[in-house]
């Protein structure tokens, strides 16, 4: 709730931010942010759009390995 206020604030706007399944979270340590960002660039392969994170042209680490 905290992360929807300061986006509204921020936006100018009020009422729903996130999906009915959506969370926010906060980042502990490196280790905890390297393993978000390793789920968020599996969802296209997840979700069949792409056979390889680097086939993903929206990927910002495009030709790039973690």
């Amino acid at each position: 709730s905290y992360t929807a206020r300061q986006i509204n604030q921020a936006m100018g706007h009020a009422g729903k931010v996130w999906g009915e399944d959506y969370f926010d979270r906060f980042i502990r340590n490196p280790r905890d942010y390297w393993r978000v960002v390793e789920y968020i660039l599996d969802n296209p392969l997840k979700a069949g759009l792409s056979k390889q994170r680097d086939e993903w042209p929206y990927a910002w680490f495009r030709g790039k390995s973690l």
